[in-house]
């Protein structure tokens, strides 16, 4: 070990000074490119939801109607919509019930006829 050993201390400190900042540099890029990809599966799942809420909601709205004039069949929605909610939805107590089914019959109606 004589002076030549001393001369690479230096060299060796500046390539894993370099090969550390490259690393930094490649998990900043990767992390954006998470960001990015996360940004867009959130808008996916948006879009998404959007569109199984559409055809549920206009289901909804006839399944009500059919309950309004068949007391089987409100029970069963009753129990079906306790059972398993619809996401976004807000669930209606019997106080409202009445008032829900025909703004939604309402709805259904408008919907088929326009």
């Amino acid at each position: 070990m004589g002076i030549g050993s001393v001369n690479d201390v230096p060299k060796a400190t500046s390539s894993y000074g370099q090969r550390r900042d490259d690393e930094v540099s490649q998990l900043r890029r990767e992390s954006e490119e998470l960001r990015r990809e996360s940004t867009e599966l959130r808008h996916e799942l948006t879009s998404t939801r959007s569109a199984f809420t559409a055809p549920v909601v206009g289901l909804e709205g006839f399944l009500d109607v059919v309950a309004a004039t068949n007391p089987d069949w409100e029970i069963f929605l009753r129990n079906m919509r306790q059972q398993n909610p619809i996401p976004g939805e807000s669930t209606s107590d019997d106080t409202h019930a009445e008032e829900d089914v025909a703004r939604k019959s309402d709805e259904f109606y408008r919907a088929i006829h326009d």
